[in-house]
């Protein structure tokens, strides 16, 4: 049977549509994120996420705090009573149990739901990955390294009930980890400003006077000992 169109042409017609129809999937996509990708959005959910941070100290002034916890922030939808605005110490004379009304009002896991999402959609849309080769390995375990000692603070803290315990590590050693900490980030500074390049003045500027201030903070905790050590309570926030 006789045709016109060459086996390469089908073929190649039918990539270009593949290619196509992909091209429209991810700018439908792509689309579709860009509003919750929007600063402005960052920024309301910010303002919500502080306000409802408010209400729910408030509300502490008449409610136990896991209640507190369970009602404004372990919930989608919080229920937010006007009286809690009015609390006896600033309105002393103000009988708040008779002030009525409430609003309903995202609670914490919804606005930490959206946060995310924003979070995400922002990553997805506007942030690109400008890193390659050694500096991509290099900020990938600075990533490591900040999770791990994220998790140790956390696992070497008081107990999950929130009553103090005993931590993995003294506070004497917290210290000095703490004195170790600052010395490797003097020297770390040290090394960054002689590897960067001569021109960057602002970079080095920077870098410079970070080395110094950390360099002067370590030198005044090597010559005062135990003086300058933090309380047990500092050393526990």
């Amino acid at each position: 049977m006789a045709t016109n169109t060459l086996p390469d042409q089908t073929d190649e017609t039918a990539t270009r549509g593949s290619d196509s129809g992909e091209t429209n999937f991810n700018e439908t996509f792509l689309r579709v994120l860009s509003p919750l990708s929007s600063l402005r959005l960052t920024v309301v959910l910010f303002a919500m996420a502080i306000f409802i941070i408010l209400a729910g100290t408030l509300a502490q002034v008449n409610k136990d705090i896991w209640v507190v916890i369970d009602e404004y922030f372990r919930t989608g939808i919080a229920k937010i009573e006007f009286k809690i605005f009015f609390p006896p110490s600033f309105f002393p004379n103000l009988d708040q149990q008779n002030i009525p009304g409430f609003i309903y009002f995202p609670g914490g896991w919804l606005i930490g739901f959206l946060m995310g999402l924003n979070l995400f959609a922002a990553h997805l849309i506007r942030f690109k990955v400008q890193a390659k080769g050694k500096q991509r390995t290099i900020g990938w375990t600075i990533i490591a390294a900040g999770s791990l000692v994220t998790w140790l603070v956390i696992i070497s803290g008081a107990n999950k009930d929130g009553f103090q315990g005993y931590s993995l590590l003294s506070w004497q050693a917290l210290w000095w980890l703490l004195e170790a900490g600052v010395g490797v980030a003097t020297v770390a500074g040290c090394v960054l400003f002689f590897y960067i390049d001569k021109h960057r003045r602002a970079e080095r500027g920077l870098i410079l006077g970070i080395t110094i201030l950390l360099g002067c903070l370590l030198a005044w905790f090597i010559s005062q000992g135990q003086a300058a050590r933090f309380s047990d309570a500092s050393m526990r926030i």
